[in-house]
């Protein structure tokens, strides 16, 4: 369990602590949540909170913007969201992760041919590709938990789960559609113009992640 301590000052009161227990897993991390008040300190508050469990958050200053933000991104991330459920039962995500499989053998070769771990880490790799971030994270825990089942070591990650991390952090992104659906929000002109510098920017992250990586592992073996 992790205790976050929380101070309460009262007025003519002394000054008492209160400790705030939250599940120690990994429930929490990588969702993400809508903070609405109309109070931009309790915003900052639960953002610093919520940083602390590793979860990502947006914040709005009332109900009337929270439903506008939900109107405008909740079209562009459901229609993607339908056609990755549709390429999982059409069985092309399968085709696609085959079409990862050579260059996944030679980023993990510690992992057996066809083993699960290699099918959830194209899953992956395909959702942050499309940036769905909410289809990539259950594939990635998948991944992770299987790749745990080949690591030695219980207590030290893997060369192959420092990779998948990698991989997962700096991934590329063909079509940011969160990035999309919030520059829809916000009124822009051209709001898939971000996506060629997306595509130049997770390609070379990508590259220098996997170099630095490879560097390292050679490094310290």
């Amino acid at each position: 369990m992790v205790e976050i301590p929380q101070r309460i000052s009262k007025m003519n009161a002394p000054e008492t602590e209160e400790v705030l227990t939250v599940p120690d897993n990994d429930l929490f991390k990588g969702k993400k949540v809508l903070i609405v008040d109309d109070n931009k300190l309790n915003i900052k508050v639960a953002e610093k909170a919520l940083t602390f469990l590793e979860v990502s958050s947006e914040s709005a200053l009332s109900a009337k913007e929270a439903l506008d933000m939900i109107i405008n991104i909740f079209p562009v991330i459901a229609i993607w969201l339908g056609l990755m459920n549709i390429a999982v039962h059409s069985k092309l995500l399968d085709k696609l992760s085959n079409l990862l499989s050579p260059l996944l053998k030679k980023l993990f070769p510690n992992i057996p041919r066809n083993h699960d771990s290699l099918k959830y880490i194209s899953t992956n790799i395909i959702a942050n590709m499309f940036g769905l971030g909410s289809v990539a994270t259950p594939s990635g825990l998948k991944a992770m938990s299987s790749l745990q089942e080949l690591n030695k070591n219980k207590d030290t990650a893997s060369s192959s789960m420092i990779t998948f991390l990698v991989l997962n952090t700096s991934g590329v992104t063909i079509i940011p559609t969160t990035m999309i659906s919030l520059r829809i929000m916000h009124k822009s002109v051209d709001p898939t113009r971000i996506i060629l510098p997306c595509i130049l920017a997770t390609i070379l992250s990508s590259i220098a992640g996997l170099l630095m990586d490879k560097h390292l592992r050679r490094k310290y073996k």
